[in-house]
């Protein structure tokens, strides 16, 4: 497991940008779209798998990161928990919940992967509502 960690984060950071994607809004900017995830994840390679893979773990960590995260005073730095994920979540998992979200949604994957990734997780295990 701890090899299979290693090898994740070395082709993530090896990965090459196709391009650069402008979102909506011109306060933010990513470099993978929709598309682009998923012909990494539908491809049967080691190397696509990979990227695939480790493309969506840095995706919810970073999104487990910022649900946990607070400020020096103790108090949630993000106002409100979107994503409530199941404790035997595995890798596999979560790609399989973010994949048959992007082939369902043909008309989003132009959209930021990033962005696809937050949603489908919300789809697939908001948290309730308070």
């Amino acid at each position: 497991m701890k090899y299979m960690c290693v090898f994740m984060v070395v082709a993530v950071l090896s990965l090459q940008i196709p391009h650069v994607v402008p979102p909506n809004t011109q306060d933010s900017i990513s470099f993978f779209t929709g598309n682009d995830l998923l012909r990494h994840c539908e491809h049967s390679d080691a190397s696509s798998s990979a990227r695939c893979m480790g493309y969506i773990v840095g995706a919810v960590d970073m999104i487990g990161g910022l649900q946990s995260s607070s400020d020096r005073s103790g108090d949630e730095m993000w106002r409100f928990r979107s994503v409530c994920f199941p404790k035997q979540m595995d890798v596999n998992q979560v790609t399989d919940v973010v994949v048959k979200f992007l082939k369902e949604n043909p008309e989003k994957r132009h959209q930021p992967a990033s962005m696809l990734i937050t949603i489908a997780l919300i789809k697939a295990w908001g948290c309730p509502a308070k």
